[in-house]
């Protein structure tokens, strides 16, 4: 296990954007690492803090005392180009999946630890979503589904249904796919690794899978967002409008675009509630647990 122990901190100035491309000193025969801290397109709250990536690149800022670091390989992580990244609570751990396939686990307070098997045994495969559920992580890729253990630091299961994943998640007594083929599940009871205990539970082709209040929500690429009860078989639609990312926390799910967001409330898990403005440059949105809403905006920051 590594930790992150000497990430250069800087003094806040206006705004995140304008932090100039960092590099780090390196001596004569060693190498220097240049990065972009320019372009946010995603960002995810973890305690007092926003993690945001720029281009890939890991920044976090610290909303007490108005500081950033800005991890690199030089302070401990795996990789650069960060494609994946969501927390897990229950674990106060980060996932970070990098573009190449390999794993990082960030604790809350510094330390690394590393899952590089995926990455060892798949090169070039592309990666689709990545969903956390209590102490669980599911990794869809082009060749299956990665199942992380994040009690443990460990890959726990490897499952395939010989077309490429688009997400996955566990909901109630099951374990959900989707596919160009339309949704999948399997009985936690059952062997996932067995093709025969999967079948399809619905035709709608969904690109995100996600778990809250016994519910399974499925956003799909331009039908909206639809939701599977609990014990029910076909999917309902509750937002019409594309919508193209989304963020779950204990309170509810926030669906978004570049021009608005709607919520979820976790207490009324199948009532919708009016769409809230954006402005235009939004990519991505999250909500801290003060119920500050933070937006990823491009070449505008955080």
């Amino acid at each position: 296990m590594r930790s992150i122990i000497n990430a250069v901190k800087y003094a806040l100035i206006l705004s995140l954007t304008l932090l100039p491309t960092s590099s780090k000193a390196a001596a004569i025969g060693e190498w220097t690492y240049y990065f972009s801290y320019q372009d946010a397109t995603h960002c995810i709250p973890v305690g007092n803090s926003i993690y945001a990536l720029y281009a890939g690149n890991l920044l976090v800022y610290d909303t007490e005392d108005n500081s950033v670091i800005t991890p690199t390989k030089l302070d401990g992580l795996s990789e650069k180009n960060i494609s994946l990244m969501r927390y897990c609570e229950a674990q106060q751990k980060t996932v970070m999946v990098y573009s190449n396939g390999n794993i990082d686990l960030l604790h809350k307070k510094g330390s690394i630890e590393n899952l590089p098997q995926y990455k060892n045994k798949y090169v070039g495969t592309q990666l689709n979503d990545l969903t956390v559920v209590g102490s669980q992580a599911f990794l869809a890729t082009s060749e299956g589904i990665v199942h992380l253990n994040l009690a443990n630091a460990e890959i726990t299961g490897f499952y395939t249904l010989d077309e490429p994943i688009f997400s996955a998640t566990t909901c109630e007594d099951f374990l959900y796919a989707t596919t160009a083929s339309g949704v999948y599940r399997c009985n936690l009871e059952q062997n996932p690794l067995d093709h025969a205990n999967w079948s399809v539970c619905s035709s709608l082709v969904a690109r995100q899978l996600i778990t809250q209040s016994g519910h399974l929500y499925l956003r799909t690429e331009n039908k909206g967002v639809y939701v599977l009860e609990p014990g029910g078989t076909n999917p309902r639609q509750l937002i019409a409008q594309s919508q193209t990312y989304y963020f779950a926390d204990p309170s509810g799910i926030l669906f978004g675009n570049t021009k608005s967001y709607t919520e979820i409330s976790a207490q009324s898990p199948v009532q919708v509630k009016p769409s809230v403005t954006l402005p235009a440059t939004t990519t991505y949105l999250c909500r801290a647990k003060d119920g500050t809403l933070w937006s990823a905006q491009g070449f505008e920051g955080v």
